[in-house]
């Protein structure tokens, strides 16, 4: 199911909005991904504690549970565990572009008097949830099979094509990469020039300036291979002032100039930085060159 906090359901949520007292934050859960050849491998644990359904989980009525669903190739799975630290395994070969998971707490059984002194007061202290039910809701996250955890090379996420419509560098946001036209001269000159000599001056400029177009751009055009990443990247930000992928998703929040420049920045390791760095390397070989 599409997890959307705007939706409403006839039992509270914990983690959803205002159904409790006690709320679930991000340092109250831990992701953390484990190297393996043949699978993408997940240990999640959950911090928060909410007695009144972990007495439940202890008694087995309900169970710590992840969903994994690949649109794709139409992969799922449902992995349950009766403890908040456990590991997830997708088998790499039965995914490809976004795979979605869902981190939450599912009733197995039906509870019919469910009592908790954390319920919001609109509960009057009971409830009760259909077998199969969220009892709680703590986060959902995406992987995308097709890179590791860094952008390793500029092809990752960029295509350089010719541009026949006009004679100006447009970028282009309707593929699966973020095209970046460029008329015929300066095509030219890109081949002969974005060796790993000067690399670093392509990303200083043309891909950082399309990088922050497609970040802008980048809930419009969320099926597309390159907002995964750009997804991926926003959510897995230390960054306080970028907003959660989520809430961007739901209308919640809007990115601004300043966080789509962080972002490009960050995807790109600094570019500029590198730039300057190509630039006294050209100074210091044209000065060898002329003793």
């Amino acid at each position: 199911m599409k997890i959307n906090k705007r939706t409403s359901y006839p039992y509270p949520i914990w983690g959803w909005n205002d159904d409790y007292t006690i709320e679930i934050h991000e340092e109250d859960f831990t992701i953390k991904e484990i190297e393996d050849k043949e699978d993408f491998v997940y240990e999640l644990e959950l911090l928060a504690h909410n007695p009144d359904i972990e007495r439940y989980i202890a008694d087995g009525a309900a169970v710590y549970a992840c969903s994994i669903d690949c649109a794709t190739t139409f992969y799922h799975d449902f992995i349950p565990s009766e403890d908040a630290k456990f590991q997830i395994r997708i088998p790499r070969k039965s995914v490809n572009k976004k795979v979605e998971v869902k981190w939450m707490i599912v009733a197995q059984k039906a509870i019919t008097n469910f009592q908790s002194e954390y319920l919001n007061p609109d509960y009057g202290g009971r409830t009760s949830f259909p077998k199969g039910a969220m009892l709680a809701y703590i986060t959902s996250f995406e992987i995308n099979p097709e890179l590791s955890g860094e952008l390793h090379s500029f092809d990752d996420l960029f295509i350089v094509v010719k541009n026949t419509v006009s004679d100006n560098i447009e970028y282009w946001l309707e593929g699966d990469k973020i095209a970046i036209a460029l008329p015929e001269e300066q095509l030219e000159i890109f081949n002969s020039a974005a060796g790993q000599k000067y690399a670093h001056v392509i990303h200083a400029t043309i891909a950082e300036q399309a990088l922050i177009k497609a970040i802008f751009n980048v809930k419009k055009y969320s099926t597309k291979d390159w907002a995964n990443i750009i997804s991926q990247y926003i959510d897995s930000s230390d960054d306080e002032e970028i907003p959660s992928w989520e809430s961007i998703e739901n209308g919640e929040a809007e990115l601004t100039i300043e966080n789509a420049l962080t972002i490009a920045e960050d995807m790109l390791k600094y570019p500029v930085k590198r730039m300057f760095g190509n630039i006294r390397n050209a100074f210091e070989e044209l000065e060898a060159s002329n003793d």
